[in-house]
């Protein structure tokens, strides 16, 4: 899902809310038909996979933006993870 979100929207950066709600898109379209929503949210495993122990994404915030922006570490673009 990371590298195809990114490279679905033809950019090696996106902001947060895009992010989320492609995610969010994403475990929608994962969920049976008429179930509840459970386990974790967008936001969750945006938080875990920005965390040390995985380091999927990695999140900043560029000088005079609003809202962080996440991107690829490179041992994801290169397919070492």
């Amino acid at each position: 899902m990371l590298s195809t979100a990114f490279k679905r929207e033809h950019r090696p950066v996106l902001n947060e809310s895009r992010l989320r709600a492609l995610l969010e898109a994403e475990l929608e379209e994962l969920r049976d038909p008429g179930e509840a929503p459970t386990g974790k949210s967008a936001k969750d495993y945006l938080l875990e996979w920005t965390d040390p122990a995985h380091g999927y994404l990695r999140r900043h915030q560029p000088d005079g933006e609003d809202e962080p922006v996440y991107e690829l570490t490179p041992e994801i673009e290169l397919g070492k993870r």
